[in-house]
């Protein structure tokens, strides 16, 4: 298998194939560049993460 990788490589100067992200790939890396910016409310428990969202101001 590798010996024939390396004769394509050869033969096309090059990879013989595309080496680019899915949809699905870039679509994840942006979501979790955006994520990893939003600020962190670090919680206690159960009952004030549903403060939380019960309140319409975080929303």
């Amino acid at each position: 298998m590798v010996t024939a990788l390396y004769k394509r490589i050869v033969a096309e100067q090059g990879i013989p194939f595309k080496l680019a992200l899915t949809p699905r790939e870039t679509v994840g890396n942006e979501l979790a560049q955006t994520v990893m910016g939003l600020p962190a409310k670090p919680f206690k428990n159960k009952e004030e993460i549903q403060k939380w969202l019960a309140n319409d101001e975080n929303w």
